[in-house]
């Protein structure tokens, strides 16, 4: 018989965390143990319930969720499951809790939709699931604490983005997913702008959201990096980020296409859709990198850049916060080397100044 999962809710609205209960305690293995109206209130009453994972909201009185969420990883990590209205359309707010150490997040719905939680009642209930599966130790460690590196200032961003043309000696494709965020923010800290290598990540969230990942990274990474647009070109120096909801290919001369097609794996966009295209195009000169992240995308993809010549790279297990999408990379025999988040870049460096 499996374990049951133990769910401490947080939320300023009561209707919401009756509605919450409700529909967690619908569910055979899981278990609501506790509701709290605020974070100082939670924090109290996870002493008590000893939650697997805690559903956190993110406007409270007397401390608010992100405050919250710092102090529980500093001194007890819970895997946390961000479900507030506030993490709508790409909020700055959603990607200082995955820094600050939640494993997801679901958009709270707005409207009609907010009474019955139908439209996101699945997704909620699967993120809950995976969050319980993390392992806690993990947690405290992949908080986000990088220095920005003083060759990330805009104006030496340009500079370099005018010097460095268009010469490209490798393609660069990186998948992720569930933990994602943060391994991207290790990764693009240490990785230098004047590598001769573009750019392309492939992270699994909603349209909206994606813009507010891009601009975050450009933020700490001494290279460019922006969510891609239709017509954009590879470049050195230029990271692209495929938008939310829009699968994403590279076609001759590193030109950019987006488009609205069936999701692959389940999700739009697809790290598969991009790795295929990039090894079509690239062949041996394609590297492909699948990070963190629940279910199978990246395999296939990476394959393909396998086969046409290129090498691959899976994350280790020790850093990932979900080992499924590169598990499934290192199972299929197609990894070329398994390395922490910490080693990736490193890897990188090596591989373009050879």
């Amino acid at each position: 018989m499996s374990r049951t999962i133990r769910v401490l809710v947080v939320d300023d609205s009561r209707y919401m965390r009756f509605v919450l209960s409700d529909l967690f305690n619908s569910q055979p293995d899981i278990e609501v143990v506790g509701t709290a109206q605020d974070g100082l209130e939670a924090l109290q009453l996870i002493e008590q319930t000893n939650p697997d994972v805690i559903s956190l909201d993110i406007e409270m009185p007397r401390m608010d969720g992100l405050t919250m969420l710092e102090k529980l990883m500093a001194e007890r990590p819970t895997p946390v499951v961000m479900f507030s209205s506030y993490t709508q359309e790409g909020s700055r707010f959603t990607l200082k809790a995955l820094e600050l150490g939640a494993v997801d997040f679901v958009p709270k719905p707005l409207g009609r939709l907010a009474l019955t939680l139908a439209h996101v009642k699945k997704e909620l209930i699967e993120k809950v699931r995976t969050a319980a599966a993390v392992d806690h130790r993990k947690l405290k460690n992949r908080v986000v604490r990088q220095v920005v590196s003083k060759n990330a200032r805009p104006g030496k961003k340009k500079d370099w983005l005018k010097e460095a043309g268009n010469e490209l000696k490798k393609i660069v494709v990186i998948g992720s997913s569930t933990g994602g965020p943060s391994a991207l923010a290790t990764l693009f800290t240490e990785i230098p702008a004047d590598l001769p290598a573009g750019f392309i990540v492939v992270q699994h969230m909603p349209a909206g959201f994606t813009k507010s990942l891009a601009e975050r990274l450009d933020s700490l990474s001494p290279m460019r990096v922006k969510e891609a647009e239709e017509k954009d070109r590879l470049r050195p120096g230029l990271v692209l980020v495929a938008p939310g909801d829009y699968h994403l290919q590279v076609g001759r001369l590193g030109v950019i296409h987006l488009f609205w097609g069936p999701r692959v794996c389940g999700v739009r966009p697809a790290a598969d859709i991009t790795m295929e295209s990039v090894a079509r195009v690239y062949k041996e000169k394609a590297i492909a990198i699948v990070l963190t992240g629940m279910g199978v995308d990246g395999t296939r993809g990476a394959s393909a850049i396998k086969e046409a010549g290129g090498s691959t790279i899976a994350e280790h297990e020790s850093s990932c916060i979900v080992y499924g999408m590169p598990a499934a990379l290192v199972e299929a025999g197609k990894a070329d080397q398994v390395l922490p988040i910490q080693a990736i870049a490193r890897a990188l460096i090596q591989e373009l100044e050879d």
